[in-house]
């Protein structure tokens, strides 16, 4: 039986190694699906709203790739938690292999969103697959137990200036003017023998002469009572 020199046997050993070393950095540098973004199992709805900083559900109605991240814009259909805006924006990583949400326009989702981590940006909610965030269609579970929310509303008319003060109804013009003064009283002070502002006539009334009428008609019946 022949038997190895040690140099021959170093030599094998070198090879092998080298076929383990190029093995490993294959692992490494191309990595399959399967060690793709690994997470537990998200929580429970009513878990999942104590722990997000923000819970909604909205339509996508944009998307804008930054570096290595995306930011999205959504239409915000209703609220749970934190948002009080018609609109919200949220940042998530661009590469799903790190756990990012491949949002898509048009399509509406649960979002529960924590407050970012990123530096320096103007976003200040980050939603993750690692969380609950998920297609409006496939979150009944979540509108079970959430209920049915707040639909947001702007404070104001686009536009409206919020200082201005609403200027008061106008009176109608018979009670915007100032009430008729009542006349001064007749000469004598006799202050019924006017109307309507106008002077006191200087023939007696009528009711007068029905009074002196009845006096005369006492006089002549007197002395026949007598």
């Amino acid at each position: 039986m022949k038997t190895l020199s040690i140099p021959r046997i170093l030599e094998l050993l070198t090879g092998v190694l080298a076929l383990c070393v190029l093995a490993i950095a294959a692992l490494l540098l191309a990595p399959s699906p399967s060690f793709a973004c690994k997470c537990a199992p998200p929580p429970a709805p009513a878990e999942a709203l104590q722990q997000a900083t923000a819970v909604f559900e909205g339509q996508v109605s944009q998307i804008d790739p930054v570096g290595d991240a995306i930011e999205v814009t959504l239409r915000v259909v209703r609220g749970w938690k934190g948002i009080e805006a018609e609109t919200a924006r949220v940042r998530t990583r661009r590469d799903t292999a790190a756990c990012g949400i491949p949002f898509e326009s048009g399509k509406s989702y649960v979002v529960y969103a924590t407050q970012s981590a990123a530096e320096g940006s103007a976003i200040s909610l980050e939603a993750l697959r690692c969380g609950r965030t998920r297609l409006a269609e496939e979150a009944e579970e979540d509108f079970n137990t959430l209920g049915l929310g707040v639909v947001p509303v702007a404070a104001r008319v686009p536009g409206e200036n919020p200082t201005a003060e609403t200027p008061p109804a106008s009176a109608p013009a018979d009670a915007s003017a100032a009430p008729p003064k009542p006349a001064a009283p007749a000469a004598g002070g006799c202050a019924g023998c006017t109307a309507g502002g106008a002077s006191a006539s200087s023939e007696p009334p009528a009711l007068w002469w029905m009074a002196i009428g009845a006096l005369l008609i006492v006089r002549r019946r007197r002395p026949l009572s007598s």
